[in-house]
């Protein structure tokens, strides 16, 4: 969570917000299965249970899959293509900070926006700064 003044923002609640901007219906593909519970705890906490089509993960172990940079961004690339057409998902999240270079890298060749979180946490404060500064 990065602090600014009275702006607090979490990566993940971040990458949330913008996937489900204008009531998107929105999925995460990552690698670590692990973190299932509290993400959809995060979608649940932000309210957003309702547009979440879902997780959908690599194949192999995190730590194995991230080593190889080809070979994690044809497996998300194949995360993503679920999201989208078993799922319903309109946007997907690229779900970890580490990933993001994999996010801008398949971003060109998915039909939906991906969201990197760490891309929508600079976003998410750039615009709170900016807010802020105008009010005053």
């Amino acid at each position: 969570m990065v602090r600014y003044g009275k702006a607090d923002v979490g990566i993940g609640e971040a990458a949330l917000r913008t996937a489900s901007a204008g009531q998107r219906r929105f999925g995460i593909a990552t690698t670590t299965p692990e973190l299932d519970v509290p993400m959809r705890a995060l979608v649940q906490r932000l309210g957003l249970e309702y547009l979440y089509t879902g997780a959908r993960y690599t194949a192999g172990h995190p730590l194995q899959v991230v080593a190889q940079a080809d070979a994690l961004e044809q497996q998300l690339h194949q995360a993503v293509q679920q999201c989208v057409t078993r799922d319903g998902a309109q946007a997907v999240v690229i779900g970890g900070g580490p990933l993001g270079q994999a996010a801008l890298a398949l971003a060109a060749h998915t039909p939906v926006p991906l969201i990197a979180p760490l891309t929508a946490a600079a976003q998410w404060m750039q615009h709170t700064l900016t807010s802020s500064f105008t009010a005053s």
